[in-house]
């Protein structure tokens, strides 16, 4: 799981992705992450953010909802 969010961005076409796992992203994995924010524009950009790291492999719900509030507040 992982959080995406424009909040911070300087644009409309900028997502951020907050993600507590260290992993490489596939295209298409982004492109059904940015999809999904309906961007109007025709390309969007990207930005894999700085976030703590999870220390296992079965946290990751709880780190994104961690992000998500923490983006909210």
């Amino acid at each position: 799981m992982i959080t995406a969010s424009n909040i911070f961005a300087e644009a409309l076409d900028i997502v951020d992705i907050y993600d507590s796992a260290d992993v490489a992203y596939m295209p298409a994995s982004l492109f059904a992450v940015t999809s999904s924010l309906r961007c109007p524009e025709s390309t969007m950009t990207v930005r894999i953010k700085d976030a703590q790291l999870q220390p296992n492999a079965f946290d990751c719900g709880p780190y994104a909802m961690a992000f998500a509030t923490a983006l909210a507040h």
